[in-house]
């Protein structure tokens, strides 16, 4: 069982210390600055506080378009802890609900705190376990249905049109 920066997640702060103890370069000052990018404070946590492999937790980031002269807009994160081999800590960081999807910090935390209780979609053909909101069955010549995120159903059913 890997050992991570923290003993729970309950900030923004804490996520930082995970992501930046388990190698990631995610929140880097070079990398921030280069997407001119912020991290808000606070954490929503999915499957609960205490920092175990699978857990998850949301986040909030902003981004600025500086050469467009674009207004900051805000994106909604999911931190995932997992291990690699000799149960070293690992991280994987997603897009929830679109890149600057949200025109302000409010809705996009509204939309965070909406997902709590969210399950991971298991419908991992694509290599990939996606954890985007918004079920579908969807029916591949067995009797029984997959159920698939909209994402993993939109590619699905995009491969079964273009092969058929």
């Amino acid at each position: 069982m890997p050992i991570y920066q923290r003993a729970t997640i309950n900030s923004a702060n804490d996520v930082r210390a995970v992501a930046t103890g388990a190698g990631s370069h995610y929140f880097d000052a070079d990398t921030m600055r280069f997407f001119s990018s912020r991290l808000l404070s606070g954490a929503v946590a999915l499957d609960g506080y205490e920092t175990k492999e699978g857990r998850r937790y949301l986040f909030v980031t902003s981004e600025r378009d500086t050469y467009a002269g674009e207004p900051r807009s805000y994106t909604v994160r999911m931190l995932t802890l997992g291990t690699v081999r000799d149960d070293r800590p690992s991280v994987e960081i997603d897009t929830v609900g679109g890149f600057q999807a949200f025109s302000t910090a409010r809705r996009a935390w509204a939309f965070a705190r909406s997902l709590v209780g969210l399950r991971p979609c298991g419908f991992d053909r694509y290599g990939v376990v996606c954890r985007v909101p918004g079920w579908r069955e969807i029916w591949h010549g067995s009797d029984k249905p997959a159920t698939a995120c909209d994402f993993h159903a939109d590619m699905f059913t995009s491969e079964v049109v273009n092969n058929a």
